[in-house]
């Protein structure tokens, strides 16, 4: 059974600035940042490309779609396995009680996290328990939410959906989703976030 987003679309947007938004996202994380700052270092390439996108620059949408090809596999492999491409990206709003409801990729720590039902709101009550999956610590959560609950401003989330009144999935800001989770009487009643729609979205490795 799905859960019922009330998501309100903005406008649509293009792959070009999901690409760029899914590169600042990953790389002002210290779990996931290394890949992308070695393909920067691989192209001689100073991190502002990503940092202070120009989304007007056409050289500049080239060179983030590699680096984001060699570090994460877009279109096709690692993270990207089976991802569709006539993916159709919208930037939207959804409620601070949407968030609790999106759904983590299929990944063992995920899905151990959740007990199986790959919610955020599940995941929030494992660590709040204290157990710790596969030996890693929660602390990484409990530090993001901190900075939340002291205002601290992220990049967007990015979700993926097969279509209205389908899961949205995370894509990119597992982290943060789990921390906006954990502090969410700290976030604003509504969330800006990118989803991107396709029907073939079940093809997809992590479906």
């Amino acid at each position: 059974m799905c859960y019922n987003f009330f998501m309100k679309i903005i406008k649509n947007i293009t792959e070009n600035e999901m690409i760029a938004i899914f590169l600042k996202g990953e790389l002002n994380s210290e779990r996931f940042d290394k890949p992308i700052i070695n393909a920067l270092k691989s192209y001689k390439i100073d991190r502002n490309i990503v940092d202070n996108y120009d989304l007007k620059d056409k050289e500049e949408n080239k060179l983030r779609k590699q680096i984001l090809a060699d570090a994460r596999g877009y279109n096709n492999k690692l993270l990207f396995d089976g991802f569709p491409k006539d993916v159709k990206w919208v930037r939207a709003e959804l409620t601070k009680e949407d968030i609790k409801n999106i759904k983590y990729i299929s990944y063992s720590y995920w899905l151990e996290i959740s007990k199986g039902s790959r919610r955020v709101e599940d995941a929030v009550k494992t660590i709040q328990s204290g157990e710790e999956i596969f030996g890693e610590s929660n602390d990484r959560f409990l530090e993001v939410a901190e900075k939340i609950k002291k205002g601290a401003k992220f990049p967007e989330l990015i979700l993926v959906s097969k279509g209205d009144n389908e899961d949205l999935i995370v894509l990119e800001g597992h982290l943060r989703l789990t921390a906006y989770g954990l502090a969410s009487e700290f976030i604003s009643e509504t969330i800006e976030v990118i989803v991107g729609f396709s029907k073939d979205l079940d093809k997809w490795g992590f479906y």
